[in-house]
């Protein structure tokens, strides 16, 4: 009868370390491989834009743009936590559902782009950061939080 209780135990023990350690988010399915989340600030006069990819395995890279076609970054920057990365995702598709479209004008702005390929979506919000308005709030927010995810360098 003792053998009988340990087996039980060992096997409740496996299926709960198992099914913790595999978890994982829905926001993460083969449906979405090719989604992108950028944002950034663009200068309109030069045509320079610095800003970051998210990409839908929830690493982050840096990029930029002058005259020409957009240069990365070889590294990832960081690897996101994956609740982090679904809450941001989830914020950004309900931001883009409420506010569907913004472009304010202005010498410098910022942006954020949400670009899923198979599912021919892009979509882009621009604003002036200098302007506070209605209309950009919900955009606003979600900048500021990608931009919590950028490491800080020394």
């Amino acid at each position: 009868m003792h053998y009988k209780s340990q087996i039980i135990f060992v096997c409740i023990l496996l299926f709960t370390i198992t099914s913790c350690s595999s978890h994982k988010h829905e926001c993460y399915s083969e449906n979405n491989k090719e989604l992108k989340l950028r944002w950034g600030y663009f200068i309109a006069k030069t045509g320079k834009i610095t800003g970051y990819q998210l990409n839908n395995d929830a690493s982050l890279q840096k990029f930029g743009k002058t005259d020409g076609p957009e240069n990365y970054k070889d590294s990832i920057l960081i690897q996101v936590d994956g609740d982090k990365y679904c809450k941001l995702l989830f914020m950004t598709r309900d931001t883009i559902l409420k506010i569907q479209a913004l472009n304010e004008p202005g010498d410098s702005l910022h942006f954020i782009e949400y670009s899923d390929p198979p599912r021919n979506v892009r979509m882009r919000a621009v604003w002036n950061p200098i302007n506070k308005t209605y209309g950009s709030r919900g955009f606003r927010e979600i900048y500021d939080s990608l931009q919590t995810l950028v490491p800080v360098v020394k």
